[in-house]
């Protein structure tokens, strides 16, 4: 039986009309989210306290934005991690991926509690199972990236970590499927399990909350869905729009819910008739949910080399 979690509907908060919104992150310092439009080469700013809104156009497709322990956002794009610079909108390449798929991008990612990035990479055209999943972690202040899982995969999405019990779940979104590893010696991947077999929509960006409840959006499924640790379904939250991409928890309390959208692979009809398609949602619910990991640059390191 689905219990109640007291949600209230979600409601449209910006009008961006993302062709691919994406990445939604809480800053609690500034009370303000930050998520990409991939697809429009944007990076996008909401103030919850004074509804300001800001944008950068981007050169290249941004896939997410996290906080660091600096001035800087690190900033995965197609084609590698760079830093952003929201002050002056400077954005700058720090680190090539991936090159020898030529058809390959940057995805989906998550800051660990140890202040690592795990982030996914998917094919452009959703095909070829050269999707991955990688840590980048520092090695005497040098950062490498370390392959983890691939060559199952055709699009990587939504790496979160259940800190506690230091298992990784994350969705192959194609397939309707969500894995789950157990992280052993805080890096490696092993005792991969389908922890569900989503068909109601494709799976995509994911959060938990303080229970380790894991929130799924769902692409083309008009909806995010609630699974408990064990794989349950608890709870469903529908949308006034079929494509949901990311989830994240913020506000003062971390009970406010901010979800991205897009409007790609949309229908004329689908759009007329559901016209808040790639908006920038919210919900509040009274499951608390986790703070945001800040990615930790060691000291010393020169940004610009």
């Amino acid at each position: 039986m689905i219990n109640s979690f007291a949600l209230f509907k979600p409601s449209s908060i910006w009008k961006t009309q993302s062709k691919l919104g994406e990445g939604v992150v809480w800053i609690e310092s500034e009370e303000v989210v930050y998520f990409v439009d991939i697809e429009g080469k944007k990076i996008c700013r909401y103030s919850i306290e004074n509804d300001q809104k800001k944008e950068w156009n981007c050169e290249k497709k941004p896939t997410f934005v996290f906080p660091t322990n600096r001035s800087v956002f690190l900033c995965g794009m197609e084609d590698g991690l760079y830093w952003f610079e929201p002050f002056n909108g400077e954005i700058k390449k720090w680190i090539p991926f991936e090159e020898q798929y030529f058809n390959n991008r940057i995805n989906d990612g998550y800051i660990d509690a140890k202040g690592r990035l795990w982030f996914s990479s998917m094919d452009i055209e959703e095909q070829q199972l050269t999707g991955a999943l990688y840590l980048l972690d520092w090695e005497n202040n040098i950062p490498y990236i370390h392959k983890k899982a691939g060559g199952e995969y055709a699009v990587l999405n939504g790496p979160v970590i259940n800190e506690e019990k230091q298992i990784l779940y994350c969705s192959h979104s194609n397939a309707h499927e969500i894995y789950s590893f157990h992280i052993k010696d805080g890096k490696e991947l092993v005792d991969r399990k389908l922890f569900v077999q989503e068909e109601e929509g494709f799976p995509d960006g994911m959060a938990l909350d303080s229970e380790n409840n894991l929130w799924v959006c769902l692409y083309q499924g008009y909806k995010i869905n609630v699974y408990s640790p064990d794989g349950v379904k608890v709870n469903s939250i529908d949308f006034p729009c079929p494509n949901l991409t990311k989830i994240a928890f913020g506000g003062k309390d971390l009970k406010t819910a901010f979800v991205t959208s897009a409007r790609e692979k949309t229908s004329e009809n689908q759009l007329s008739n559901y016209q808040q398609a790639g908006n920038l949602f919210t919900f509040d619910t009274i499951k608390k949910g986790k703070n945001q990991n800040i990615f930790y640059i060691p000291v010393g390191i020169l940004l610009e080399k």
